[in-house]
């Protein structure tokens, strides 16, 4: 979702608007939720801010896969260069795209049969190969 977050710091009467890009259900929680962060940990020559409005500006398609592990077990590697590597079969559920990801990071390496541009991001997937997006 896009949205445009209003602030000012306390006592003055301007608001500063910034404009996020978020995966949130609640956009207007997501502002609070940040400012609140952002004054918890506020350096000695910041200032608070408090929150003022959150504008919906509109959906975005979601670029980032949704991974899900699709091996009930961990494999190994058997020849080649990875030869004896441990992955997890991988399936994005949105656009069904297949990876591995190696070791316990979030990466996944998508699979050589998705290697065209179109598949490193959800949205773009979706469209590519004639599926309804979001």
């Amino acid at each position: 979702m896009k949205f445009t977050l209003y602030w000012r710091h306390p006592g003055e009467k301007g608001e500063q608007p910034e404009t996020h890009e978020q995966l949130t259900e609640d956009p207007e929680k997501w502002c609070r939720d940040i400012l609140d962060w952002f004054n918890s940990t506020l350096r000695p020559h910041e200032r608070r801010r408090e929150f003022v409005r959150c504008v919906v500006i509109g959906e975005v398609p979601p670029a980032e896969h949704r991974w899900v592990k699709q091996s009930a077990m961990t494999k190994t590697v058997v020849g080649g260069p990875r030869h004896g590597s441990s992955y997890d079969a991988m399936e994005c559920e949105r656009c069904g795209v297949t990876g591995k990801r190696y070791g316990l990071g979030p990466y996944v390496k998508i699979d050589n049969k998705f290697k065209l541009k179109v598949f490193q991001r959800c949205d773009t997937s979706m469209k590519h190969q004639g599926r309804e997006c979001c």
